[in-house]
């Protein structure tokens, strides 16, 4: 079963009879030998299918016989009267195939996700269909597909058609597990397997490439860009030869210039292949244009490279600083037999609904991703296309809301489907034309996954509004240069030009993202090569290097004053200034500059600018410009700044700051870095910049005096990208992010809470409790909407109270989806939640609207200060339920804090040292005055009450000085650890006796930091100290620690716990920090017959306590809890007041809470 299909097997396909041999003898489908087509299938007429029959004509559609009564798939024929439909072609007809559709109800029935398709039109050239969803109309359809004598196989025969062999035991189908056999066999369209397989080779060929392969740049960091820079190149030329675009030979054939590269490699084996070809094939055919001259290939240089287009754009220019470099033939040897090869690459640009499993420029781009995350530790992960896409959209949704007076439906219509029926003739001309004005930034670029979907969504949208207005409108639209809308080159060129813009701390994420709108331009190139003299009319690229820039987006450092040698920041120097007049017209002559420079090999190609001006000309005219720019807002000597490691906003996108129609973006969307804050001054080092994370927290909190602003030290780096997208926005701007959900919770979060409902109205937030949208980032996170509306919403204090209200009305809607968001967020669900007033569950989601001034006042604390709620445990992850227990039990719970202290136990810096067992305590025989019981970690105990004998360590508590220790074995012992340098370690070394852990107290209860689905708080018969893994609690009055110990161990605290504790570690782990134990609400009562029992067995899981069989949907079960745990929990619900029902409620929630956090955690 696991060997793959031999190429070989494939390529004997010639015919009907030899693919049926194929489907006999190498997938081991049970087909009688030779057996006649028609006798093994059932013809299906086509007037059985809810579906034009014109498109029908030509084409026949088969049922293969079952094999089995039980078989769950369906197999059909789709015989083709054309070579191949499109992917979306495609998806009609199959579609048309799906029980919702079907005319005859008496025929067999099928889920989509049961159903396989054989396409060919000539039993040669194949392509294989599968739907993946159970709902016809969001079902994404899967294909993968060969041609008759291709040599690009691997990922056919490897990844797709081993899949489709038939289940081991196929002689016994009554055994044969169907969903088995279903899971195998939808592996074969798992495009994730591909790309994942993909990225492993890549990250391999290219570390061998840059530590062996390339010569002649000693500079580490410039030999990897370099190494990029050529891998980008040839997987470009990968796809164009897959266009037919390259020519060895003027009479070439289609199939011999999708050949091109190996041809052209063969003829240079014995050479150097960098040197004798691809370097001449680079900067002498791509790009000859890029100096003045002939823009015909010399006969000379075509006998080396033959005949190919010039395209240019930046990709094929020669960097001065690369002109030694020399690569050995191994380096082409591993690019081609690694990755360019094997692979299927298509040049069909993936739909929401539609995924062909080949290597596409979307998903180059995705596996890029993944390779700039390993870099510097900057905190970047690849986000996944359905949520880019739903992002994307509802962004752009929000935009027409706030900006037209169209009906929402008709918007939700128009960007979710394309459909623009519900729209005026002047509504859809109003829409365009906002759309084409529109700017748009990611500040985190990546691999440009967010501007290349943005750039997909509008040209869908433009094309359907397009066909709805009149010719009329049509017309003043191409008139007045808008866009055609009828080229989706000439719209895609346009969107690049006038609405994207980007940039990132990384130079290698944003050169991947201009590969990303290269490639994606190459698409959709309406140019028809049938030889080579064809290439004149393909068009050059645009050059991107203004568009998506390099450089921190966080601070506008310019540089430094000379004398102070403080950092002078941009954003400081315009916070309370506009752009005046001459700031305007020095940012339109910038923008006619870089309109030239965007197009400057096509105008250069049309001859309409003078052949004296070159690039390099245009690119530091640009750069002065920016100069005189800088003057206008009284920045002086600005050359002499160094400027390259920070975006200046206002300078370098200054086109964008100039509009009439107000300064700044209309959209911000990015998927922000996450770095934990005692790493951000790292990272910023790694990328040679001074700033630091005070500098951060500094320049937001001046910027935001107005609402007096103070961050939280403690802020992961995502915070920080918050600010800066809001300040970046003009009125009425949409941010869109998606990022950890932290923020929603732990305490770093209040300040950001508070700045959002101070200066934005706060739309939705979305969280899917069944599937994390990051594998390789151990965070859980959220999709997170808001408008910019800084000037409406105001704060007002009461006088009288000093009590502060915020003046909005704005309602904002907390959104949790239960299954995967392709889906359950349809447009239909989301327009419904769009609308929703009250709360409104169903089986594919929740929304929990609230005000947004109720939401601001449940976060003042007593001094009506705002201090931070939990957004996420209460509005996004908290059942019904909850919200009863609040109402009834509001006078009997009680905050933790209000009854005891709470403390982290101690961090020792060398648990090696500190902690000694048995075997250690008599090896140096240390003595027993500096030895102090301890609880170490969890696994220690299994019950909650804790007794001498289950302990396995003791620590070391000692702070006497060396002197005082002369003669003692713990000296011994001291002297040994320094030796072993303990002493040195931060924590260690940060004291002033680095093996004194300080006068601690005894606590009298135990809480663990984090748990699982095992929630023990522990109870101690003695005296001991607790590590780092436990908050220590000291209750006020001393005799009642055992009643709190035992409610504390009730269900309904390990309800509460859940929904306060925050499981962005993605593992299932739920972490409850000190600060939150301290607002965790319990019962302050006093239980009336205290039977301690409970604490000396071992406690279980959740689900065993409570009853539930954890492999199950807990609603389908009733909750029978163990009977000491019912008596404890009836004690509690009986002071709360809780009915039978309501306690039970309690038991299906916390279990579905525990069920939902940790299937999450396995859900990639």
């Amino acid at each position: 079963m696991n060997n793959p299909i031999q190429i070989s097997e494939v390529q004997k396909i010639k015919d009907q009879s030899t693919f049926f041999a194929f489907l006999k003898n190498e997938l081991n489908w049970p087909i009688e030998q030779d057996i006649e087509f028609e006798d093994a299938t059932y013809y299906w007429n086509t007037n059985e299918f809810d579906y034009p029959i014109e498109y029908f004509k030509g084409s026949e559609i088969f049922q293969l016989r079952p094999f089995t009564d039980v078989q769950p798939w369906g197999i059909f024929f789709l015989l083709l009267g054309k070579p191949k439909p499109s992917i979306t072609e495609l998806r009609n007809i199959v579609r048309s195939l799906s029980p919702a559709k079907r005319k005859l109800k008496d025929y067999p029935t099928w889920k989509p996700n049961h159903l396989l398709f054989i396409c060919t039109h000539n039993w040669q050239d194949y392509t294989i269909a599968h739907f993946e969803g159970e709902n016809p109309s969001s079902a994404k359809l899967s294909t993968f597909e060969w041609q008759y004598g291709s040599t690009y196989l691997r990922t056919v025969c490897e990844f797709n058609l081993t899949s489709l062999r038939m289940p081991e035991g196929v002689d016994l189908f009554q055994q044969l597990d169907q969903k088995d056999w279903i899971q195998q066999w939808s592996e074969a369209f798992n495009i994730k397997k591909v790309t994942d397989k993909f990225f492993d080779e890549m990250i391999n060929v290219f570390q061998k490439i840059q530590d062996k392969y390339v010569h002649n740049i000693k500079e580490q960091e410039k030999r990897r860009a370099f190494t990029q820079l050529l891998i980008n190149r040839l997987l470009f030329l990968k796809f164009l030869e897959k266009k037919s675009w390259l020519f060895a030979e003027g009479s070439d054939s289609i199939e011999e210039r999708k050949n091109y590269l190996n041809r052209q490699r063969t003829r240079n084996k014995n050479l150097n292949q960098w040197e004798q070809f691809f370097y001449h094939l680079f900067f002498r055919g791509l790009n000859r244009l890029s100096v003045a001259g002939n823009r015909e290939i010399p006969d000379a240089m075509k006998k080396i490279i033959g005949n190919v287009p010039f395209l240019n754009g930046g990709l094929f220019e020669e960097d001065s600083e690369y002109k030694t470099a020399k690569v050995d033939n191994e380096a082409f040897d591993l690019v081609f037999d690694k990755l360019l090869n094997p692979y299927n690459f298509t040049i069909e640009e993936n739909t929401p609904l539609d995924i062909e499993v080949a290597l596409n420029p979307d998903l180059l781009g995705y596996a890029y991703e993944e390779l700039i995350a390993e870099r510097h530790g900057q905190g970047a992960y690849y986000t996944h296309p359905t949520e880019v896409g739903l992002m994307c959209r509802e962004s752009l949704k929000t935009f027409l809301e706030e900006h037209t007076q169209i009906d929402k439906a008709a918007i939700a219509h128009l960007v979710d489907l394309r459909k623009a029926d519900d729209l005026t003739d002047d509504e859809a001309y109003e829409v365009y034309n906002k759309l084409i004005n529109i700017k748009i930034v990611d500040p985190a670029i990546g691999s440009g996954a967010y501007p290349v979907r943005m750039m997909q969504e509008l040209v869908g949208i433009h094309q359907a509004l397009a066909e709805k207005l009149s010719q009329g409108k049509l017309n003043l639209i191409i008139q007045s240069k808008l866009a055609d809308p009828n080229s989706r080159y000439q719209l895609k060129l346009s969107i690049m030009q006038n609405n994207l813009y980007g940039s990132d701390i990384d130079y290698f994420a944003v050169e991947i993202a201009k590969l990303r709108f290269w490639l994606s331009l190459v698409v959709d190139y309406g140019v028809e090569v049938n030889e080579d003299k064809d290439l004149e009319n393909i068009p050059a690229l645009p050059n991107l290097d203004f568009k998506l820039r390099v450089g921190d987006s966080l601070l506008s450092i310019i540089g430094k004053e000379k004398d102070k040698g403080e950092k002078i920041n941009l954003d400081l120097i315009l916070k309370n200034k506009s752009p005046d007049v001459f700031f305007m017209e020095e940012a339109n002559k910038l923008r006619g500059m870089k309109e030239n420079y965007f197009k400057f090999e096509q105008l250069r190609k049309e001859k309409k600018i003078p052949t004296t001006l070159t690039k390099e000309d245009l690119r530091n005219g640009i750069i002065k410009q920016e100069e005189t720019l800088a003057s206008t807002i009284g920045i002086r000597e600005y050359e002499k700044f160094d400027k390259s490691h920070h975006i200046l906003w206002e300078i370098h996108f200054a086109e964008v700051f100039e509009e009439k129609e107000g300064f700044g973006f209309d959209i911000c969307i990015a998927n922000p870095p996450y770095v934990r804050q005692e790493k951000l001054n790292e990272l910023f080092k790694n990328f040679e910049s001074e700033i630091t994370k005070d500098d951060l927290v500094e320049v937001y909190e001046d910027l935001f005096d107005d609402i007096k602003l103070k961050i939280n030290k403690q802020s992961d780096l995502y915070v920080y990208f918050y600010f800066r997208g809001i300040q970046l926005l003009k009125e009425k701007g949409i941010l869109c992010f998606i990022c950890s959900n932290s923020w929603l919770d732990v305490g770093y979060g209040g300040p950001l809470q508070e700045f959002f409902l101070r200066k934005t109205r706060i739309k939705s937030i979305y969280n899917n409790s069944s599937q994390r949208s990051f594998e390789k980032a151990e965070v859980n996170t959220t999709i997170n909407l808001f408008i910019k509306d800084s000037k409406s919403i105001k704060l007002n204090e009461v006088a009288a109270t000093k009590k502060k209200k915020l003046l909005t009305t704005n309602l904002i809607r907390f959104v949790t989806f239960k299954d995967k968001f392709e889906q359950t967020a349809t447009s239909e669900e989301m327009l419904k939640i769009s609308e929703a007033d009250k709360i409104i569950k169903n089986e594919n989601w929740r929304v929990y609207p609230i005000k947004q001034n109720e939401l601001y006042e449940s976060g003042l604390d007593e001094k009506y200060h705002y201090d931070g709620d939990k957004w996420g445990g209460k509005y996004l992850r908290a059942p019904d339920i909850y919200f009863t227990v609040l109402v009834k039990g509001k006078d009997k719970l009680e905050k933790l804090r209000k009854i005891a202290e709470i403390r982290r136990g101690f961090t020792s810096g060398a648990n090696e040292f500190f902690f000694l067992d048995e075997d250690r305590i008599k090896k140096w025989d240390i003595e027993k005055k500096y030895l102090k019981d301890v609880i170490k970690n969890p696994r220690e105990l299994n019950k909650p009450l804790i007794e001498k004998e289950d302990l396995k360590y003791k620590v070391i508590m000692c702070s006497d000085n060396k002197s005082k220790l002369k003669g003692t074995n713990i000296l011994k012992y001291i002297n040994w650890g320094e030796k072993m340098n303990y002493h040195l370690r931060p924590t260690c070394a940060s004291r002033s006796l680095w093996y004194n852990l300080g006068n601690w107290s005894y606590a009298n209860t135990f809480w663990m930091e984090t748990i699982n689905d095992i929630n023990r708080v522990y109870y101690p018969t003695f005296l001991l100290y607790e590590s780092d893994k436990f908050y220590g609690i000291t209750f006020n009055k001393i005799d009642e620690k055992l009643n709190y110990t035992l409610i504390l161990n009730s269900t309904l605290l390990s309800f509460f716990r859940e929904l306060l504790g925050f499981a962005s570690l993605g593992e299932g782990a739920l972490k409850l920090p000190v600060y939150e134990v301290k607002e965790i609400l319990i019962p302050n009562i006093k239980l009336p017959n205290i039977n301690s029992d409970i604490l000396k067995r071992s406690m279980y899981s959740l689900f065993d306590e409570c009853g539930f069989d954890k492999k199950k949907p807990i609603r389908l079960q009733k909750p029978n809890p163990l009977p000491d745990r019912k008596a404890l929990d009836d004690i509690v619900f009986d002071a709360v007041g809780l009915t039978k029902a309501e306690r039970e409620e309690v038991y299906y929630a916390v279990c579905e809470l525990v069920q939902n956090r940790l299937n999450k955690a396995r859900s990639v």
